[in-house]
Order: C-alpha cells, then structure tokens, then sequence
C-alpha cells in the first residue's frame, strides 16, 4: 500500500511515500481574489531547466478527472508543459496518487511536465491519511483507468468536491505564468497534434519555424493560429494530407463548425483546406477579419494579455473570446500556420441535430453575466469600439449613457426614443 498524507502540513517538504519523489509543497500564495492557494512547480519535470531554453512552452489545465487527457498529448510533443491542476479538497489526494503513477510508469511526464496546484481556500486537502492499493497504481492500467479506479476508491470524495466549479481562466494565466520559453502555447484537455513515427520531428519542426519567424520578421505582437478539427476516426492523424483525406471522407469536420461557428469563422478554414499540404511549417496566411467571439489556439510571444479571472469554467469560451479580442485591441496580428493542426477525437453522428445545437450556442453566448460590463470596461480602457460591441452587449436602456460617457460621443447621436408623455 502506498500511503499518501497531508502534503500541506510543512512547506518545502518532499512527498517521500510511494513513487512520487518530486512532490514539493513550496510556500503558497494566494491569488487576487483571495478565494483560491496556489502552490506552483509543486512537481518539478527532471530537465525542466533544459527543456525551457527550447523556444515554445505548451500550457495546460484540468481537473483531476481530465488529468489522464495530458498523456495523449505527451505522446506527439516532447518539449516543456507547464500543467495547472485543480485540487480541491479529497481531489489532491487523488491527485498526489496519480502523478505517482504517471511517475513510474510514464516517463516522459517525469521528464517534461511541471505541475502547480489550485485548490479553493475554504477546500484545502482533508488531514486525514489516503491509502492507496498498489494494484490501483499498477503500470499495466492505462491512465484513464488509474483515473476511474481512483474515484472509485475515493469514499471521502464530496459531492461539493466533484462540484466545485474550475477557476479555469486563473489555471491558464498559472500555467502560461510557468512556462519559461518565449513562446507559448495554451492548450486543453483532450485537444493532441497530430503524431508522426518520430515524435521529435513536430517539435523539430514548431522550433525551427518559430525561428525562422522571429529571424524574418518582428514577432511581439503576432500569434500563429493552429486550425482545430474533431475527428471521429480513432487512429492517429500523422499531416495535413491525411487530415484532408478525412475531411473529404466525412469523418473529420471543422472543431464546433457546427455547434459554435462563430469560434472559428475568423481563421477560414475553408481557405486553409484548399492550400496544398507541403513540407515544412510556414504561414498559410493572415487573418483578414477578426469575427467575435473568436476562440483560437495560437502560438505566441510571452507577454500576451492575461484571462480576465473573473470567468469560472461554463465561461471558459467567453473567457478566451475576450482575451483574443484584447490582443487585437493590443494591434495583435494573426496568422495561420499551415501543414500544423490540433484535433480531438469525438463520437459524432452523421447528422447533427441542428436546433437543438443552434440553441446551445445561444445560451453558451447569453449565459455570461460579465460580458456587458468586460465590454465597457474594453471600451473605457481603450476608448474604441472597433467591433461594435457595445450594442450588441446587453439592454440599451440605461447602457446607452455609460456608451455616451466612454466613447465622448456626441448626445445627439445617442438621444433615446421619444416617448409618450403620460
């Protein structure tokens, strides 16, 4: 049996039960809310320092359910990953666990990845010990099924555990934080790049375009987008060529083409299908129309605004929309790279049932209690309103005065409608 206790009890010390040797609880802070302790580089990969001198850092987040999802990624990357893991009460426990597994049985998690932990104030992990049978954390168990034995085993599990709602726009500002290398790309569970026979030739390849860019060209301000697809074929897309053979097979489709294509209207991948797939990395062209909301994957310079904190995880899509949107306020530009795409294998139907997911779009839109206020405070902080968003963010009665205010436009331009008089 490994036993895992109370990591929080000392600061600086190492976790020396069971395989996890790299566990080290360093002095924790709190973030800017005062709700969430976050202890950063608690696991800290074997040749972290090496790996950061590599041009691109991948940042990461997820629950300890989604956990497992990391290792797919792992197995076509084999640069740095800087993983924000949320923990809250029992779930750091099962967290210790699994990364003790991964540990020994994972090689590549022990070489590259660092890992910080985020868990709310008022759910700090219980004191009491976790055993955990050595069979739950046997080599020959895939890492989703240590994950599902875990829960299973878990009878000090809350169900206020399993509900507490991620803080995912601080996990990515942690993970992005934590990356060491210059460029930086945040990524989510389950979204892998396609793999080839030899895993180093995508990083080979992401590195040398990176410089290639930054020798050409002044790269502050400019983020690299790499299209999304889901694919219902489970065996691994290794380029472009076979990407597009499934697309012309109807077994591969634009990421939420259909259930929020708006996210993604912005790269055209249309245009991008139609360039031929080629050798190396290169740009296939620039983005010529920012569409909000507008919720890329990108490659870019450390130094990029942050995720406005304030949107918890059913908000994570507004939450990046609006940081996306932030670069281009910032003179941001975006171009798309080509030959390079993320994907993520999904169980679809040949037909999607269209109003069903047409009205899940507009509650995902709607549902943002922040968004009219994030609106004016962009156009307050910037004194523009290039998109229009402010007539489109909520009910113009009394907004319109607050419009009037940021924007000094003149009050004739914005007198309300004339009313009856009673």
């Amino acid at each position: 049996m490994a036993e895992l206790r109370n990591p929080i009890s000392h600061d600086q010390r190492s976790c020396n039960k069971g395989d996890l040797q790299r566990l080290v609880l360093r002095p924790s802070f709190v973030d800017s809310t005062g709700k969430y302790i976050i202890s950063t580089h608690a696991v800290v990969a074997h040749k972290w320092t090496l790996l950061n001198q590599a041009p691109l850092c991948i940042a990461f987040q997820a629950n300890f359910e989604q956990s497992f999802q990391l290792i797919d990624f792992l197995n076509s990357w084999t640069g740095a990953v800087s993983c924000a893991l949320f923990t809250p009460g029992q779930d750091f426990h099962l967290a210790t666990a699994f990364l003790s597994y991964l540990n020994r049985c994972h090689p590549a998690v022990a070489r590259q990845v660092n890992f910080h932990f985020i868990y709310p104030k008022n759910r700090p992990p219980p004191s009491e010990s976790f055993p955990v049978p050595d069979l739950y954390l046997s080599c020959g168990l895939s890492p989703q099924e240590v994950v599902e034995h875990l829960l299973r085993l878990s009878s000090n599990r809350t169900q206020r555990d399993q509900d507490e709602v991620l803080p995912i726009s601080l996990m990515r500002n942690v993970a992005r934080t934590h990356c060491s290398s210059p460029w930086v790309m945040s990524s989510s569970p389950g979204i892998i790049l396609p793999g080839k026979t030899k895993k180093k030739e995508w990083r080979g390849a992401i590195e040398r375009f990176l410089l290639k860019e930054e020798s050409a060209v002044n790269c502050s301000k400019r983020a690299y987008i790499l299209p999304i697809y889901e694919v219902k074929d489970r065996k691994r897309l290794a380029n472009k060529s076979e990407l597009l053979s499934q697309v012309g097979a109807n077994k591969a489709r634009q990421y939420l083409g259909e259930v929020a294509g708006l996210d993604q209207r912005s790269t055209d991948l249309s245009r991008w299908e139609k360039v031929p797939p080629g050798e190396g990395l290169g740009v296939a062209y620039p983005v010529e129309k920012f569409i909000f909301p507008y919720v890329p994957v990108y490659i870019a310079k450390q130094g990029t605004p942050r995720y406005d904190e304030r949107y918890l995880d059913p908000e994570d899509a507004v939450a990046r929309a609006m940081q996306t949107y932030d670069m281009m306020m910032n003179n941001y530009t975006f171009h798309v790279v080509d030959n390079l795409f993320l994907y993520r294998k999904v169980p679809w139907t040949e037909k999607w049932n269209v109003e069903k997911e047409n009205n899940e779009e507009v509650q995902r839109n709607n549902r943002s209690p922040l968004l009219s206020a994030h609106v004016l405070e962009f156009a307050a902080k910037y004194d523009r309103d290039p998109l229009g968003l402010l007539w489109a963010a909520g009910p113009a009665g009394a907004q319109r005065q607050k419009v009037r205010v940021i924007l000094k436009t003149p009050k004739a331009a914005l007198l309300p409608e004339k009313t009856n008089p009673k």
